[in-house]
C-alpha cells in the first residue's frame, strides 16, 4: 500500500514560479498590440457575421405527432398499426434531424 508522505513542496514550487512568470508574460504581451498592420485592424474592427439560418428540417413545427393508445382495451391489430405509425413517424423525424445536422455542419446528408 502506498503511504502518504505529506510533502507538497515540489508542487508548491512549480505554482510559485508560475505565479511569478504569469504577470511578466502579460506585461510582455501588453506591448505587442502597438504595431498592427491595417489589414489586421480591418479584420479586428469588422462587424461579426450573422449566424447562418438553419435548414427548414431544423424547425419543430412540422414534426409528426405520436399516436397515443386509447383508454380502453384495443385489438392486437390496432396496437400493431399504431406502433407501425409511430415507428414511421420516428424514422421521418430522425431523417429530418440528420438533414438538419448536416446543414448546420455544412456537409451533405448521409
Amino acid at each position: 500500500m502506498r503511504q502518504a508522505t505529506g510533502n507538497r513542496q515540489p508542487a508548491a514550487g512549480v505554482w510559485g514560479v508560475a505565479r511569478c512568470l504569469l504577470p511578466a508574460a502579460l506585461l510582455l504581451l501588453a506591448g505587442c498590440g502597438k504595431d498592427i498592420s491595417p489589414e489586421w485592424q480591418a479584420i479586428i474592427a469588422s462587424e461579426p457575421m450573422a449566424p447562418p439560418t438553419p435548414p427548414g428540417e431544423c424547425r419543430e413545427k412540422g414534426d409528426p405527432k405520436w399516436t397515443v393508445p386509447p383508454e380502453g382495451d384495443e385489438l392486437a391489430a390496432d396496437t400493431a398499426r399504431r406502433e407501425q405509425r409511430n415507428k414511421t413517424a420516428f424514422r421521418e423525424l430522425a431523417g429530418r434531424r440528420r438533414v438538419c445536422a448536416a446543414g448546420l455542419e455544412g456537409r451533405e446528408p448521409k
